[in-house]
């Protein structure tokens, strides 16, 4: 277990499990992440859980909500304000990456299929070979609200 992960995932104020949230920073961390994008940026908690364990060169978030995003965090980090279904987004995002590619992507924007399926469509292209995306909430399967997993689970069936 990597201590700095631990610690990450002990302070973090993201809404994930600290044992998942541990499984997952072991996971990206071992490709050494330098190029970020975390889709549905909320409160921005994630991205601070990034910034912590990764320190990496680019971190972008997107929020479509700018009531949402805490202040405090906004200041760190660059937050887009926008939806990420609309082309103006991705091109605001292409934009700050460059001729670069992501090393992560994580969505945890829009929950139900459609807008899940979309974020992936939309920036998955954007990840380099080797690279990793990550979707919060894919185990609930009891919220009427909350379709990642049926998401997951065809991607899954595809062999991705």
């Amino acid at each position: 277990m990597h201590f700095k992960y631990e610690q990450v995932a002990e302070l973090s104020r993201a809404s994930q499990a600290k044992e998942e949230l541990m499984s997952l920073l072991e996971t990206v961390g071992k490709i050494s992440p330098q190029f970020i994008l975390d889709v549905g940026t909320w409160r921005g908690y994630s991205m601070e859980v990034w910034h912590l364990a990764f320190n990496p060169l680019i971190l972008l978030g997107i929020e479509i909500d700018p009531k949402n995003i805490d202040r405090t965090i906004a200041n760190n980090f660059k937050i887009i304000v926008g939806d990420s279904h609309s082309e103006d987004t991705l091109t605001t995002v292409k934009a700050y990456l460059g001729d670069k590619k992501l090393d992560f992507l994580f969505i945890d924007g829009d929950h139900m299929y459609d807008g899940v399926k979309k974020d992936y469509d939309t920036f998955g292209p954007l990840v380099r070979d080797g690279g990793i995306i990550g979707f919060h909430d894919v185990i609930i399967e009891d919220n009427p609200g909350v379709e990642v997993h049926r998401f997951w689970k065809e991607l899954k069936s595809m062999g991705h």
